[in-house]
C-alpha cells in the first residue's frame, strides 16, 4: 500500500512491521496519518500519528484483535485530526467507526469538565454496546489513549 517511511525528525513514523501484515490495519495507518499530517503534538513538537502509533501499539502488544487495534490508530482522528465522521465510516465500516466515534469528545460542550464527564459517560455505555461487552478492550483503550495525552482521570 506505500506507507510512510520514517524520514527523520518531525516525520511521520513508518509503521512497524505488524501494520504492514494487516490490510485493514494499513487502511487505518493511511486513514490516521492523512488525518494527523500537520500536526506536532505540543509537548516535544514529535508527529502526532506518534500516539496513534503508541496507542496501537499497546492494543497489538496486548493481543486484541485488528479491530480494535484500527479504533486505536484512529481514535484521534475525527476529534483531532482532519478526518470526517462521513469518511471514517466510508473508509473503515459501521463498527470501527461507532467505536471511534464513542472514543471522541462532543466539541458542542464548552466546559472542560462537562466535556470530559460526557465523554466518560459515552465510553463506559459504548463499552456495554460493544462486540464484547465483558471484555475490558474498550476501556483499556480509552484510558491507554487518555494516559498517554496526561488528559484522564479515572
Amino acid at each position: 500500500m506505500g506507507l510512510a517511511a520514517d524520514g527523520g525528525i518531525g516525520a511521520p513514523p513508518a509503521p512497524p512491521d505488524w501494520i504492514t501484515e494487516s490490510q485493514l490495519l494499513e487502511r487505518a495507518y493511511s486513514l490516521a496519518e492523512s488525518a494527523h499530517r500537520s500536526q506536532t503534538r505540543p509537548t516535544d513538537g514529535r508527529p502526532f500519528l506518534n500516539h496513534a502509533v503508541e496507542v496501537a501499539t499497546f492494543l497489538h502488544d496486548a493481543a486484541f484483535d485488528d479491530e480494535l487495534v484500527a479504533v486505536g490508530l484512529l481514535h484521534d482522528a475525527v476529534e483531532r485530526g482532519s478526518l470526517d465522521e462521513e469518511e471514517l465510516y466510508a473508509q473503515m465500516g459501521d463498527g470501527i467507526g461507532s467505536l471511534v466515534m464513542t472514543l471522541s469528545e462532543d466539541p458542542t460542550i464548552d466546559s472542560f469538565e462537562e466535556r470530559k464527564a460526557a465523554l466518560r459517560n459515552q465510553v463506559r455505555a459504548g463499552g456495554q454496546r460493544s462486540k464484547c461487552p465483558e471484555c475490558p478492550a474498550f476501556h483499556i483503550l480509552f484510558t491507554a489513549s487518555r494516559s498517554a495525552r496526561g488528559d484522564w482521570e479515572p
